[in-house]
């Protein structure tokens, strides 16, 4: 099965942030905000929005690399990450929920064959002008994908270098 392309995930996508915001939650699978914390909202809204600045969608494959994207091209913090993966709503939902999903093997899978992605997305985050500002969105609702990524040097990765190891999944972990 091949994955739906997005507008947001071309390179010169003239749609707003917010534009690309309304396609990618569009995605029937994602995780319901009603079923989060007021810090896992917030964490979430700048989490989408890092997905449609830099072109991920929500198959397992974009998932890892939008973890590269943020952990290294954005104004994120280790610590924050760490916070995040040890909440028990988190750790119940990645332990008892996405892992079992995906499956343990396909995961493991995952990991490999992203591999070659992820250090593509280090080296790209390396290049940019300057880390995205993870909460720091907003400002920026109005203005072009294309002039963002032009401002940040964020060149996006398609999504067509990836194999494709299992649907999309919910985008909340």
């Amino acid at each position: 099965m091949h994955e739906q392309h997005h507008r947001y995930q071309e390179q010169d996508s003239t749609q707003t942030l917010r534009e690309g915001l309304e396609e990618y939650h569009q995605n029937a699978l994602l995780y319901k905000p009603t079923a989060m914390t007021p810090s896992s909202k917030r964490f979430f809204k700048a989490h989408d929005a890092c997905h449609v600045v830099f072109g991920c969608s929500t198959t397992p494959e974009q998932e890892a690399l939008i973890d590269v994207w943020t952990m290294f091209g954005t104004t994120w913090q280790w610590s924050e990450y760490l916070g995040e993966v040890e909440r028990p709503d988190q750790k119940q939902r990645i332990l008892g929920e996405i892992i079992p999903g995906v499956g343990y093997g396909r995961m493991a899978f995952l990991v490999l064959v992203t591999l070659p992605g992820c250090f593509t997305v280090y080296k790209r985050t390396q290049e940019m002008h300057q880390k995205w500002g993870m909460y720091e969105y907003e400002p920026y609702l109005d203005t072009t994908l294309k002039d963002i990524r032009k401002k940040y040097n964020i060149r996006v990765y398609s999504s067509e270098k990836l194999p494709r190891t299992a649907p999309a999944v919910e985008s909340r972990i």
